[in-house]
């Protein structure tokens, strides 16, 4: 779930993976693998997210998903 909000937010934003991990400082695969959730979304990643605007603090939501409180 917390990857499905990760990739909407990015194709909304109109980004490839690519480009979603330059703005915050991840490669690709990194990116990728948080959106199949082979990995969790760090608490940093979440927060440059919702510093750059993606839709409604997704970085903030899908980190309070994962159980561990405000990023």
């Amino acid at each position: 779930m917390v990857g499905a909000m990760v990739a909407a937010a990015r194709i909304a934003k109109n980004l490839t993976q690519k480009q979603l991990g330059e703005l915050v400082r991840l490669d690709e695969e990194t990116i990728a693998s948080i959106e199949q959730g082979r990995r969790t979304l760090m608490p940093n990643v979440a927060e440059l997210m919702d510093q750059l605007k993606f839709p409604p603090r997704v970085g903030q939501r899908a980190f309070t998903l994962l159980g561990r409180g405000s990023a």
